[in-house]
């Protein structure tokens, strides 16, 4: 009686045991699904470093001008702490303020300043606009001389029909002319508009008596008539509008026997487009620079130099490098002409610097005005922003960019054959970098702040470095309110489960098991613990003293397999299987033991 009672007291006990594995892992299971959810395995990936600053894209459209010194500007922006790429595209002048206008860039650069037009679109008008002089540009009249010998001339020795000569032929010697090519303003202006005037000959001659006398010769070996063929800009342009300005000014009765014949034509204003065009024309500097490598090619095969008398552009200095490198034989030279002060000038860098540090911002300055070794051809390119609206990074950034294009950008203007700004044309536009930062720089998102320091946005430049106190626009970054509250703490979302109802289940009626009269060697200890329902155990049939638990019995809520995270109901099925598995083995070895 004493073993029965010990085996039946001992096998619950170790089938609770199994049993109790697998609500173990029941419970486990719910934990997991209240907090987050540790993978059982970890892969790690290398993932490339990202850059320290994310590039800053400013956008602008405009003159020609700085065409050649642009690529090193963008080389120098993109170095900067926070790399700023600069987009320019040259549109001319008059397309890149309309496109201003319409918001479609941030900046734009432009010889000519904005029409009454142009502000009639504009918000804010005049008001809207914060301007800087960042860049000088030349007209410069590049040349590729008359096909196939260039600029002869003939020296008589003796008079060739006089009869007493022996040989009339060595009367007459060619020589090469080896001197620079100097064309009066007026025969200038003639040649660039193919204007032949009312005299003898054409004003636009090689031939005339003035560029004779200017170049030191009796003649030219050309036709008397010949002249060169110019290639001019077909889209609007800064280079068309000061070009006529030129006209207007240098030769008043050339401008005035334009009208004269085209009468037809708006001559005036002067605007961004050539008025009359007469030869060929060509878009972008670029492309009518590149027509004079074909100036010497024979007239029979196509060229245009069917004259046989030169081609002539009109064309910023910077552009001689770009024909020379294309064409390393072509013979290309610069047009020299007078400037107010009676000498002979070409554009060069020191020459075009020496007319702006004179006239500042008046374009074409030493053209009317007395300045020894100015080219009289020469003005100054502002780049314009809004006066309100951009954000904290771009108000910064333009004001950076500015700073550095009249500091160390102007460095680039020399090597490509343009001139630089004047000091005071720099003092200027430092003074309009501030204007932006205070213009811009309002609202409650923002702060001004005066330093030295060139700022984030800057290359790590020399000269810009010495600028001097500067105004920047900083970001305000709003104080943060310490509370008692504690620190919230982010858990998993709460694990998602099935609610539908479980199938009815059948009854069973249960029969009463043998009552186990034997004493046993200890109460239990009363405990605390909130009374719990009993659990109710089922008989295994055949098996008097075995029993399972049911469903009902377990914790609630129900588990499903519904949900993220732990799956509890295959742990519960795991831990009942291993209960009813290793039932009667467990069973049979605890009764070996004991028997």
């Amino acid at each position: 009686m004493m073993a029965s009672a010990r085996r039946r007291a001992a096998t619950p006990v170790a089938g609770a045991g199994l049993l109790s594995l697998g609500l173990m892992l029941w419970s486990a299971g719910a934990a997991t699904t209240a907090s987050s959810v540790t993978p059982a395995s970890t892969t790690t990936t290398t993932v490339p470093a990202a850059p320290a600053f994310a590039t800053v894209p400013i956008k602008g459209e405009g003159s020609w001008g700085p065409y050649k010194e642009i690529v090193t500007w963008q080389n120098d922006l993109i170095t900067s702490k926070h790399p700023v790429d600069l987009n320019y595209v040259k549109t001319g002048d008059l397309l890149g303020r309309q496109d201003f206008v319409s918001e479609l860039t941030d900046f734009v650069i432009s010889g000519p300043p904005f029409t009454p037009t142009d502000l009639g679109h504009l918000k804010g008008g005049a008001a809207g606009l914060i301007d800087a002089p960042i860049q000088v540009e030349s007209l410069a009249f590049l040349l590729t001389p008359p096909y196939p010998d260039g600029f002869q001339w003939i020296k008589l020795l003796c008079d060739p029909t006089d009869p007493t000569i022996p040989d009339p032929s060595k009367c007459i010697q060619k020589h090469q002319y080896v001197g620079d090519i100097k064309v009066p303003p007026r025969n200038l202006a003639a040649m660039v508009v193919k204007y032949s005037g009312t005299g003898n000959l054409p004003l636009s001659a090689w031939n005339h008596p003035d560029v004779l006398a200017a170049m030191g010769v009796d003649n030219f070996t050309v036709a008397p008539d010949a002249k060169p063929a110019p290639v001019n800009r077909s889209d609007p342009s800064g280079t068309d509008y000061f070009l006529q300005q030129f006209i207007k000014q240098a030769a008043p009765d050339v401008w005035a026997g334009l009208q004269k014949e085209d009468p037809a034509i708006h001559w005036e204003p002067i605007t961004e487009r050539l008025a009359r065009q007469g030869s060929a024309s060509r878009q972008g500097v670029d492309q009518q620079s590149l027509t004079l490598g074909l100036g010497g090619v024979d007239p029979a095969t196509g060229g245009l130099s069917g004259f046989t008398a030169g081609t002539l552009a009109p064309v910023p200095a910077s552009a001689f490098a770009v024909v020379h490198q294309a064409f390393p034989k072509a013979p290309i030279t610069f047009v020299k002409t007078k400037n107010a002060a009676g000498e002979w000038v070409g554009p060069t860098p020191d020459s075009i610097s020496k007319a702006v540090a004179a006239g500042g911002d008046a374009p074409l300055y030493a053209l009317t005005h007395n300045v020894p070794g100015a080219y009289p051809l020469a003005w100054v390119n502002h780049l314009y922003v809004p006066a309100k609206g951009l954000s904290i990074e771009k108000t910064e950034v333009l004001a950076t960019m500015v700073r550095y294009l009249v500091t160390d950008g102007q460095k680039a203007a020399r090597p490509v054959g343009e001139g630089a700004l004047s000091p005071e044309l720099v003092t200027k536009a430092l003074a309009a970098a501030d204007t932006i930062v205070s213009s811009n720089c309002v609202g409650a998102d923002r702060a001004i702040q005066k330093d030295s320091t060139p700022g984030p946005y800057a290359p790590a430049t020399a000269d810009l470095a010495e600028v001097g106190p500067m105004l920047h626009c900083v970001a305000v970054v709003k104080p943060t309110t310490t509370t008692s509250t504690p620190t919230p703490v982010t858990t998993a979302p709460p694990a998602t489960y099935d609610t539908t109802p479980l199938p009815a289940t059948p009854t069973v009626p249960l029969p009463t098991p043998p009552v186990d009269t034997t004493p046993t060697s200890a109460a239990p200890t009363a405990t605390t613990s909130p009374a719990k329902a009993p659990p109710i155990r089922v008989p295994v049939k055949g098996k008097p003293g075995s029993y399972y638990f049911t469903l009902a019995s377990m914790p609630s809520p129900v588990p499903t397999v519904s949900g993220p995270g732990f799956d509890r109901f295959a742990a519960l099925l795991v831990g009942v299987g291993a209960y009813l598995i290793a039932f009667n083995p467990v069973r049979s070895l605890i009764v070996r033991r004991r028997s």
